[in-house]
């Protein structure tokens, strides 16, 4: 679904609806604008032809290229696991992924770099690989378009549910160079391990701070199978928002960053605004059931979008007056 506003009133018009059922897609998941607001993808969980059989079961998913200029589908990529949703690399290439077992619990991650207008899924060139035991699925990727160009992402050592945030620098041979490099390891640069299931992350607008939204594990449990669920604690309360559901059920819950705000979704039915400066919560959203993402726009700072499974996308406005502000005024200066 394609919604605008631009009116004055903040009235949101819909311009433009796909179903992509037609494709064979169980659900849409996820969705990014490259840089210049040209092209949008969108991932899902990818069924094949017998969607009754592989709906509970299937770990693929695909990419989809639309053009928002008149809205044509311009290409499909695969991925795999659906999980890593992709990202945009600049604004004519993008990421997916591609998950290979090699052995008893061990798995090897390939990351492919493609063309937004390829005909054709998976014609692309490999541009990173790693393999470590149990290597879980992505959950997101971002990528960082200044002087250099770090990939981060979530991943799992000790159970398939992502429970590490990993930062590689990609070098500018692994992204157009096939050859040897291609067939190398290469090793992630820095792992934070947060011990909590990873289930969403958001880069400030500066690039500087990394935020996460994660559900914490029961204190002290030891992972002794990692195929077997961790148990998440009951007391699941996380910087204002809440959630309810086991590990294996988990929703994913994107969250966003302006400059002096951060938001997020929520199981709890809301959407939360939080001042990042003094950490406060400024604002609880309400919804009739789960908040699934949140985005600013990246026009008007003090007006938030918010989706949910409520079948709705709620617009925001912040109730300052117009021209103030976010941030508190300075100090005076002496004399």
């Amino acid at each position: 679904i394609a919604q605008k506003c631009d009116r004055p009133d903040g009235t949101i018009t819909m311009v433009h609806s796909s179903s992509m059922l037609h494709f064979n897609w169980g659900y849409t998941q996820f969705s990014q604008f490259n840089t210049d607001d040209t092209l949008l993808l969108v991932s899902g969980v990818y069924l094949g032809s017998n969607q009754i059989k592989f709906y509970f079961h299937s770990s693929s998913g695909e990419i989809a290229v639309i053009c928002l200029e008149n809205y044509t589908l311009l290409s499909c990529v695969r991925n795999k696991p659906y999980d890593v949703f992709g990202c945009w690399l600049n604004e004519t290439h993008l990421v997916s992924g591609n998950l290979h077992w090699i052995g008893n619990m061990t798995s090897c991650s390939v990351l492919w770099l493609n063309k937004a207008f390829q005909v054709g899924p998976i014609h692309g060139h490999k541009c990173y690989r790693w393999g470590t035991a149990m290597d879980g699925a992505l959950l997101q990727t971002e990528i960082l378009l200044k002087d250099k160009t770090y990939l981060l992402f979530t991943t799992g050592s000790l159970t398939y549910f992502p429970h590490q945030i990993g930062i590689k620098r990609i070098m500018p041979d692994q992204m157009i160079m096939s050859g040897p490099v291609l067939g190398e390891e290469s090793s992630t640069d820095k792992f934070f391990d947060s011990l909590d299931h990873v289930i969403g992350m958001g880069l400030s607008p500066d690039h500087r701070y990394l935020y996460v939204n994660s559900r914490a594990w029961l204190a002290g449990w030891v992972i002794s199978d990692p195929m077997s669920p961790h148990p998440i604690a009951e007391e699941i309360d996380l910087h204002a928002h809440r959630a309810f559901t086991p590990n294996e059920e988990c929703f994913f819950i994107f969250l966003d960053v302006s400059r002096d705000f951060v938001a997020s979704g929520a199981e709890d039915k809301h959407g939360y605004i939080w001042d990042h400066h003094h950490n406060i919560c400024l604002a609880r959203l309400q919804h009739d059931v789960v908040v699934n993402s949140v985005a600013f726009s990246p026009t008007d700072l003090e007006q938030l979008l918010s989706a949910s499974d409520d079948s709705t996308i709620k617009v925001w406005h912040s109730a300052r007056p117009p021209g103030t502000d976010a941030r508190p005024s300075p100090a005076p200066s002496p004399g």
